[in-house]
């Protein structure tokens, strides 16, 4: 992903990088920065990225999950984006605290973000102003890279795909 994004923006002047501040995330965001020749410590970590609390499902393995909890899961499938995880989050909170972040975004600004699947897919839903449903048919990819400008959210080949 460093490399594409250096081939493509160069050291990236005049852009400025987040990420979440969780492990995977910022391990990637130190290895993209130093693929463009840029310091990791410049890096902006912001808590609003951060991946969908799973709460007491955290650890476990998800196709365990209907067996596991089937009076939750069964919740859960009935309304995805306002069921809450016990101790956890709903699809509607994070879409609350990701929104505010990109809701502070000027227009203008040249950024790279770097955070999670679902998060990712929330973030691009709500700079597409995607309807929930169109939000949950997004892909959900680990290893992506999107530009978001002007309106639209195009996924990028990186070097290595």
């Amino acid at each position: 992903m460093g490399q594409t994004l250096a081939r493509l923006v160069g050291p990236a002047d005049g852009f400025s990088m987040i990420s979440s501040p969780l492990g995977r995330a910022r391990q990637t965001a130190d290895l993209v920065a130093r693929a463009m020749g840029r310091d990791p410590a410049g890096i902006e970590e912001e808590p609003r990225l951060r991946e969908h609390g799973f709460g007491t499902w955290e650890g476990e393995i998800y196709a365990d999950l209907k067996e596991l909890f089937p009076d939750q899961w069964s919740a859960r499938e009935a309304d995805k984006w306002h069921y809450r995880v016990p101790e956890g989050e709903s699809y509607a909170l994070v879409a609350a605290r990701a929104g505010a972040w990109l809701e502070e975004q000027p227009e203008s600004a040249k950024l790279i973000v770097v955070s999670h699947g679902l998060t990712g897919r929330i973030l691009r839903g709500l700079y597409l102003k995607a309807t929930r449903d169109e939000i949950f048919d997004l892909t959900e990819p680990q290893d992506a890279l999107y530009r978001l400008s002007e309106g639209s959210a195009a996924w990028i080949v990186t070097a290595g795909a």
